[in-house]
């Protein structure tokens, strides 16, 4: 019997997941970026030393506004925005600012290039390809990244992204639909970039105020600095994406910060997860649980890791938990089956997927799953129609369901 693969988070648990990622660049040509490109500027800060590092910003909106990163600003009077087509601006002040998102919009007092159109619905999975469009002076070429699950802590909404990019460039999806703008960290600890979405960005855009000027902004988000607690959690979470093993320092030093923390252990659990120590990823999601009993991925994350361990009824146990919190939660139904089909109960799994489907008919691991069962019961009739669908939401587990169905796997 083929043991069903479930969407955990961090990775794909299936290899030939990971083969069909491997050939995307020919399947998936980059998408059209010349109206990001275009809308990408090159922002040179001015204090009262002289001239500060350079960084980016984005023509986001309707009517456009400039956005940029409020930290590379700080202790700027004035600044110069640059654009690929040779326009410029003086900026002196900014229409709103958010200080814990870290996003500025700018008043640039000229007329902006268009900006690209956003995305309509962004759904973040595990490495979720993206478009990282470069500055003026950046090169042409747009580079392929991976993002994967939003790490949140309060209003703060922080999403890893592969690949090393300086702040404030546009990222697009394979659409070419804006989805957000790059952020960086950079100091003696590191170089941390990450993505903050459209969603966290639009609402600042359209604010009223509050305005001030470059040198009134107030100073970087303390979540940026390394002596506390959250900047020592989102260093971890950021540096887990692409290097585990390295981000355990800085989830050992957050831990000596505050052992309690529900969102530490929930991290420290995925950080565990991804170096296959489920075990110890179990213990971490149930101290998450433990101290916020409405975490639904915090139970996911556990039945996950149960699953891997094999204890298939204590990950069903744990997707309940979950499901008692949200009944409607196509990604812990998926999983739900898996544990489910890999205990002999087919028809309770097939069940299961039919009512994430009917949740979200798109969910590209519930039709993947249900078109693996189809085939193991030879209903390959079944099977195809799973295959046509999901080849329109998700090329690379279409891609996979089709080896399935044509006995390559």
């Amino acid at each position: 019997m083929i043991r069903l693969a479930t969407f955990l988070i961090a990775l794909f648990a299936l290899r030939a997941i990971d083969a069909a990622a491997q050939d995307s660049s020919a399947a998936n040509p980059v998408p059209e970026l010349s109206v990001g490109k275009a809308a990408v500027a090159r922002i040179l800060p001015v204090g009262p030393a002289g001239e500060m590092p350079a960084t980016y910003g984005v023509v986001l909106g309707d009517p456009p506004r400039l956005v940029a990163r409020l930290s590379a600003l700080a202790g700027a009077a004035r600044a110069t925005a640059s654009f690929r087509d040779g326009r410029t601006a003086t900026i002196e002040r900014a229409v709103s600012f958010d200080p814990t998102l870290d996003i500025v919009v700018l008043d640039a007092g000229v007329e902006l290039p268009p900006p690209p159109d956003p995305a309509v619905s962004i759904h973040w999975r595990a490495n979720a390809r993206v478009y990282v469009v470069p500055g003026p002076g950046g090169g042409e070429e747009a580079t392929e990244q991976t993002v994967t699950e939003p790490m949140e802590l309060g209003k703060l909404r922080v999403i890893p992204l592969s690949g090393d990019h300086d702040g404030g460039l546009a990222v697009m999806d394979v659409q070419g639909k804006w989805i957000g703008i790059t952020g960086l960290i950079d100091d003696a600890t590191g170089r941390f970039p990450f993505l903050t979405s459209s969603e966290e960005i639009i609402p600042i855009i359209f604010a009223k105020g509050p305005e001030a000027r470059l040198d009134e902004m107030p100073p970087p988000p303390s979540w940026q600095d390394a002596n506390t607690f959250d900047g020592l959690l989102v260093r971890a979470v950021l540096r887990s994406f692409d290097s585990p093993e390295e981000a355990i320092p800085f989830f050992d030093l957050a831990m000596k910060r505050d052992s309690t923390s529900a969102d530490l252990h929930y991290w420290v659990g995925k950080n565990q997860f991804r170096t296959h120590k489920f075990a110890d990823a179990e213990t971490s999601f149930r101290k998450a649980f433990g101290t916020r009993p409405d975490w639904v991925m915090a139970y996911h994350m556990a039945g996950a890791a149960a699953n891997q361990l094999g204890e298939y009824a204590r990950a069903i146990e744990w997707y309940d938990a979950g499901l008692a919190v949200k009944p409607d939660n196509p990604l812990t139904l998926t999983n739900k089956s898996g544990a489910l089909y890999n205990l002999g109960r087919t028809q309770e799994a097939i069940a299961v997927l039919e009512e994430a489907l009917r949740v979200d008919p798109n969910h590209g691991m519930a039709l993947h799953n249900l078109g693996v069962i189809y085939v193991t019961a030879r209903r390959i009739e079944e099977a195809e129609e799973m295959y046509t669908r999901l080849a329109r939401v998700n090329p690379y587990l279409a891609r996979a369901l089709r080896r399935q169905i044509d006995g390559e796997e």
